[in-house]
């Protein structure tokens, strides 16, 4: 039964890692980068939501200071692997993100490009869940 519990939080912690780094990542660069006019795609108008630039440069300083304090606890109650994991997902979510913006159309695996820059990304993103994994296999088990 142990073993089975210590899975479940090995998966809860995964899910989080992905929601809250994407989250984060994604308020601080759409704060800062904020499309000066609507993004269109063909013909049609991207669906797009404006906000001020002044609320989206607190809403991206806020998100900034919130991450840095994530950082820091997780190294303070964790370890360094966690951190590293984390700010590796959130490293490789920039380049969809700025291509989300510029175009207005989210990225999926289709409309994704496929060039070099790419791949590291991705292999940053399973090198990043792999770290993530072992900090919390030294975390929990070790």
């Amino acid at each position: 039964m142990e073993i089975l519990w210590i899975v479940l939080k090995f998966i809860v912690a995964n899910i989080l890692l992905v929601i809250v780094s994407s989250t984060l990542i994604g308020i601080i660069v759409r704060g800062i980068l904020q499309p000066r006019t609507k993004p269109t795609h063909g013909n049609h108008e991207a669906e797009y939501y404006s906000i001020s630039p002044t609320y989206g440069k607190i809403l991206s300083l806020g998100s900034f200071v919130f991450s840095i304090f994530l950082l820091v606890i997780l190294y303070y109650y964790g370890n360094i692997y966690l951190v590293i994991g984390l700010i590796s997902w959130m490293l490789a979510r920039i380049k969809d993100l700025i291509r989300e913006i510029k175009t207005g159309i989210k990225t999926t695996n289709k409309s994704m490009t496929k060039d070099s820059l790419d791949f590291i990304l991705t292999a940053t993103n399973w090198i990043g869940l792999g770290v993530f994994n072992y900090g919390l296999y030294l975390l929990w088990i070790k």
